[in-house]
């Protein structure tokens, strides 16, 4: 095995794996790993990992994890995580987990949770949760929290949307008072 640029594509029920800036991937019910800067794709109910400022894929059942900076996609059911400043995404039903400053998406009946200063997005009868200083937006029926501290002490905002002014689709983050407030998450600085 090269240290350097290696790429390795197998089939069902096989494993991918790479080192530095490479390419992984593997088929139906596969294994993709990649280490710093490389890309990791899987099939249907596969699992892919990949490092530090990369992309990582799997299909629909299969869990996706990208490092720092990172990209993780997930289908129906999936689970995305990425770490700081990274973009994790899943569909319908599925589970998606981004660290400090980095976005959470999910869709219908989805989980999406950010750290501190994190966007947090689901879907229809979805939940968003968000750290300190982050944003969330919920479709229809679905529920929001964020994170707050008062007197040394974290607490949590939550909100059903539908209740009490929250409108679907709509981000919110908290004003000085602890109450949701309709915002605009800024966009990070390239």
């Amino acid at each position: 095995m090269r240290a350097y640029k290696e790429t390795v594509v197998v089939g069902d029920l096989q494993t991918a794996v790479t080192r530095h800036s490479g390419y992984s991937s593997a088929g139906d019910y596969g294994t993709a790993l990649t280490q710093d800067d490389g890309k990791a794709a899987s099939g249907k109910k596969g699992y892919s990992l990949s490092r530090d400022w990369s992309r990582s894929e799997s299909g629909d059942w299969g869990v996706s994890v990208a490092g720092n900076e990172g990209v993780a996609v997930s289908g129906d059911f999936g689970m995305s995580r990425t770490g700081m400043d990274g973009t994790s995404t899943v569909k319908d039903f599925g589970f998606a987990v981004a660290g400090p400053r980095g976005s959470a998406v999910s869709g219908y009946k989805g989980i999406s949770k950010a750290d501190t200063g994190g966007v947090a997005v689901s879907g229809e009868q979805g939940f968003s949760d968000v750290g300190e200083g982050g944003y969330v937006a919920s479709g229809v029926g679905g529920r929001t929290s964020i994170e707050y501290m008062e007197d040394g002490l974290l607490h949590t905002k939550t909100g059903v949307i539908g209740e009490n002014g929250l409108k679907p689709n709509t981000y919110y983050t908290l004003n000085e008072n602890s109450e949701f407030v309709p915002a605009c998450p800024s966009l990070k600085e390239s």
